[in-house]
């Protein structure tokens, strides 16, 4: 659960929101992972953490999403996990309006929501290692010769490595993000 710091102690944000984009599968254990590491980081550091919840039913931002996160951030949510690809959008346009922050997800996004909407308003990006679980794919079938052991399956893929290069997920902890290798926990 990467995700234990960024609801904790490390960012002290206490009123975090998850938009649920769209009802797609693979945002399931996202947004599991997220809800775990923020009651964890709650316990830890005996913050008292609002997670609220909703479904947009789309990967893209728009005038009604956009609306429905103004209210959010007036009401006090001090950031949200837009966990959609481009639904980002709708997210980083209220939270430039006062002050908010913005999780991205799939690839470091703070390099588009940084540069579109203000710099540090990302607070990080929740990233699929796309390299790692494609070249892991590739190993099975081409070297292994095993292409049975994936075809027609599912998996739920994770951290395997200190390494995050061979991680079929992570953070990004360079520029982009206000985390550091030092200040991330992971909980397995």
């Amino acid at each position: 659960m990467l995700l234990r710091r960024l609801c904790g102690s490390q960012a002290r944000l206490h009123k975090a929101r998850l938009p649920r984009w769209y009802g797609s599968s693979c945002c399931c254990p996202l947004r599991l992972r997220f809800f775990q590491g923020a009651d964890a980081a709650a316990a830890e550091t005996g913050a008292k953490v609002e997670v609220k919840y909703t479904y947009g039913n789309q990967f893209f931002g728009d005038a009604d999403i956009t609306a429905a996160m103004d209210t959010w951030y007036k009401a006090g949510t001090e950031c949200v996990f837009a966990c959609g690809g481009g639904i980002y959008s709708s997210a980083a346009e209220a939270a430039a309006k006062v002050g908010g922050k913005v999780i991205g997800v799939d690839v470091d996004q703070a390099p588009i929501i940084d540069g579109a909407y203000g710099k540090g308003i990302t607070v990080t990006s929740a990233m699929k290692g796309l390299y790692a679980s494609t070249q892991a794919a590739l190993k099975t079938i081409a070297e292994d010769n095993n292409w049975a052991s994936l075809a027609g399956k599912s998996a739920n893929l994770g951290l395997v490595s200190k390494d995050p290069e061979l991680n079929y997920v992570g953070i990004p902890t360079g520029a982009g993000t206000q985390f550091s290798d030092k200040s991330l926990v992971v909980i397995k």
